[in-house]
């Protein structure tokens, strides 16, 4: 059910841990660009996830979160709903069920496993490999998209990467984990929105990519 009217109230969220909203942020940041390359991406889907980028990639990571900031968080997460609403997840979210049901990850941290990874792979990825039909929109996009989190000249993996370990969601070696598990755990449904192609050895490639390089 969609509602007609909702009521976004910060103070909700101001008793929140750090871990808490580095989760439930990061969660909201990745459905917003996940989005924005879907391949079921609209005009209108854009325009609610280029807003919630803008708002929580710069807010998400502060030491501190004024009341104004957990306003930005909180409008940037409603309207990365509303981006996904029209266009479903893609390959980090595919991948993160089995990271929470079978090794306890938080949905959120467990979406920022595979983020680096993917992200990378999405802005680099080739004509020959893309899944829709205007390649030269989508590469045009994907510049926005470097500009907007900051890597426009530098390596997506590895800023994203230092971005994530700075919220504090990077892989626990405490934890038990099998690569094999985790790629055959991957939701095909959510998969299949990844704009460029990917096949079992670039998943697992991604699997073990969470561990080998936290």
């Amino acid at each position: 059910m969609l509602p007609n009217e909702s009521m976004l109230y910060p103070p909700f969220t101001f008793g929140n841990s750090r871990y808490l909203t580095s989760c439930t942020g990061f969660d909201a940041l990745a459905q917003a660009i996940e989005a924005y390359w879907n391949v079921n991406a609209t005009e209108q889907s854009d325009h609610y996830a280029v807003q919630a980028i803008e708002l929580i990639f710069p807010t998400l990571p502060k030491n501190e979160l004024t009341g104004n900031d957990r306003k930005k968080l909180l409008i940037g997460a409603n309207l990365a709903g509303r981006a996904i609403n029209i266009t479903k997840t893609t390959i980090p979210h595919a991948l993160s069920y089995v990271l929470t049901s079978k090794y306890g990850y938080p949905h959120g941290h467990a979406v920022a496993l595979t983020f680096p990874f993917f992200l990378k792979y999405n802005l680099e990825g080739s004509r020959d490999r893309f899944r829709a039909n205007d390649f030269d929109g989508y590469a045009r996009k994907m510049g926005h998209l470097r500009q907007m989190i900051n890597v426009d000249t530098l390596d997506p993996f590895e800023e994203m990467k230092r971005y994530i370990a700075s919220l504090g969601l990077g892989f626990d070696s405490s934890r038990d984990f099998d690569d094999m598990i985790v790629a055959e755990g991957i939701n095909y449904e959510r998969a299949k929105n990844t704009p460029i192609a990917i096949d079992q050895d670039t998943i697992l490639l991604a699997v073990k990519s969470i561990r080998e390089n936290y």
